[in-house]
């Protein structure tokens, strides 16, 4: 079975939970003891991603909204942001975008022969879902997040956690859940608290993935022009695609694999259509 090239998947925690703790004293450490102590701070369940989420092999340095490269002075700021952001009842949450190293060789983000990784691409890419992100979720102002790229045999990937400085999100009344190791889930303690609401919105994060594709690997032709191929090609149930531009028939195939089953709703004004442009 075929590997998808972009895998995006979302989690969260509560200001209470061990696991913010846990990443804010990751904060503190070097590359090295980041990568050691990955299981500590990760938050995204292992059986999303199969075998693969593993303590990676190595990884950058921290990068920003704003910094490719995070110093120690700036490091030391986000802890005291996640920190401040905790003590506010804020919501930690975890996003983590991979790929199949073969989707990078082939977009060539990824040299086969020296592992050289076109770093630059991914953080533009990041910081444009993240964009999103924040405007869908009303965190625009409020959002303060960090990321790091992670190196592993097969599959790469970039670890984002968000935070809002304050919190704007409704609180409940529900159950506080521990990290059980050994089955890889979240299970229920018997006591309750108040926690806010964190789960971020499906078409949220449709949309993340779709911005972050089209800035990865430069998507320029407009959505308008995918629907007029769909119309002339698709609705005919043609398969065999007559482009002479090639990068366009790769980008038409990624794009077709994610629109929804429903061609009716193919059309570029429809609001359903708003992740994919």
């Amino acid at each position: 079975m075929t590997r998808p090239g972009i895998i995006l998947s979302s989690s969260f925690v509560s200001s209470t939970d061990e696991k913010f703790n846990k990443y804010i004293e990751y904060l503190d450490r070097d590359e090295a003891t980041r990568n050691k102590a990955f299981e500590k701070y990760n938050i995204v369940s292992y059986t999303e991603f199969n075998d693969y989420m593993e303590n990676p092999e190595k990884s950058t340095g921290l990068f920003t909204a704003t910094d490719d490269y995070v110093d120690e002075e700036m490091v030391n700021k986000m802890k005291n942001l996640f920190a401040e952001a905790q003590k506010n009842q804020s919501t930690l949450w975890q996003d983590v975008f991979s790929f199949d190293n073969e989707f990078l060789i082939e977009e060539g983000l990824l040299d086969k022969h020296t592992g050289n990784l076109d770093e630059k691409k991914i953080q533009q890419a990041i910081r444009v879902a993240m964009e999103d992100k924040f405007v869908k979720e009303d965190l625009t102002g409020q959002g303060v997040w960090t990321a790091s790229i992670h190196y592993n045999t097969d599959n790469i990937h970039v670890h984002v956690a968000s935070v809002e400085m304050e919190n704007t999100k409704e609180r409940v009344f529900r159950e506080v859940k521990t990290f059980n190791k050994n089955t890889q889930s979240y299970e229920g303690t018997g006591k309750f608290d108040w926690q806010s609401k964190g789960r971020i919105k499906q078409k949220t994060l449709d949309s993340m993935k779709s911005k972050f594709a089209n800035t990865l690997i430069d998507r320029n032709v407009s959505l308008a022009k995918i629907h007029e191929l769909s119309r002339t090609h698709l609705i005919k149930n043609t398969v065999n695609l007559s482009l002479e531009d090639q990068n366009l028939c790769r980008m038409y195939n990624d794009l077709l694999r994610t629109l929804p089953d429903n061609k009716k709703i193919w059309q570029y004004n429809r609001k359903e259509m708003e992740p994919f442009r």
